[in-house]
């Protein structure tokens, strides 16, 4: 079977991760001028440096970092190898794997790497993975699941309520909330990260409560909803309790039956770089291509 491969950009959990045997790449976070992979700093680490006024960013893996991983999978016998990326608008992280699959393709003849842009971010890039991984678990051919993925990509989307713009605007992830960091005003933004564009903020006005930004993104995911579809939810580790109440509205307001899960999923360190403490997000995944109007 061929081997899938994931950025923690992702957010899959260990247990997903493990239940398909699907291989992470894993993002570079700096912090204290130590660069850090994986377990090597935590979500919590990030939200308390944030407060405390600590620079923390992001970097994609090294080409070297990307070859010593897939190599692994190869000497482990995998013939073939997809791995799903962060969007290529937004980290450089495809474009190193992408050279990487080149080089090592080229120096281990049949062997086949295929390197998908995975469109968005969080679980809305992690259940393009994990809808990947069943088609490899019930025996997909390789060129198949590839093309699938390829085309599911566009069906998945996520929206997000911000604590603060300070840590999107200043990364230039959401253009728009630029202009809102040092406002004397508090805001609380909603933004939605749509299949291939780059994020951007949505409702009328901005929010300047932390009640209204999330009743914005459940009135917003309860328009687009459709039965079917797969949704989770993701959150910053100081509002763990709150993203444990809204898992249990989505249930409720969107009729979700026992048998279906709604994942809760804490965010990985290199995301919350962007997002900030306190953020809040819902992934949703769909069978056909996103209608945002």
């Amino acid at each position: 079977m061929a081997k899938l491969f994931v950025d923690n950009g992702a957010n899959l959990t260990a247990a997903m991760r493990k239940r398909y045997d699907i291989g992470l790449i894993s993002l570079a976070t700096i912090w204290g001028g130590i660069v850090r992979f994986g377990d090597e700093i935590t979500a919590a680490q990030v939200i308390e440096a944030q407060r405390n006024g600590e620079k923390v960013t992001t970097s994609a893996p090294s080409l070297g970092e990307v070859k010593q991983v897939l190599e692994e999978a190869i000497r482990e016998g995998h013939k073939e190898i997809i791995v799903i990326t962060l969007p290529a608008h937004s980290s450089k992280t495809f474009e190193v794997i992408t050279q990487a699959a080149s080089e090592l393709m080229e120096a281990h003849k049949g062997i086949r790497i295929e390197v998908v842009d995975g469109y968005n971010v969080s679980m809305a890039q992690g259940f393009l993975a994990l809808k990947v991984a069943e088609l490899l678990e019930q025996g997909a051919r390789f060129d198949f699941v590839a093309d699938r993925a390829r085309g599911l990509r566009w069906n998945n989307l996520l929206i997000v309520a911000l604590a603060t713009p300070k840590f999107a605007g200043e990364g230039g992830r959401v253009q728009a909330l630029k202009a809102m960091i040092g406002s004397l005003i508090k805001l609380r933004p909603t933004v939605v990260v749509l299949p291939n564009k780059k994020p951007c903020t949505f409702g009328s006005k901005m929010t300047r409560t932390t009640r209204d930004a999330m009743q914005r993104i459940i009135d917003r995911t309860k328009e687009l909803w459709r039965p079917g579809a797969r949704v989770a939810v993701v959150y910053a580790p100081d509002v763990e309790e709150r993203a444990k109440r809204l898992v249990e509205t989505l249930r409720t307001e969107l009729c979700i039956s026992e048998n279906e899960e709604t994942p809760l999923v804490e965010a990985a360190a290199p995301l919350l770089v962007h997002a900030g403490y306190g953020a809040i997000g819902i992934a949703l995944a769909f069978d056909e291509p996103v209608k945002w109007v």
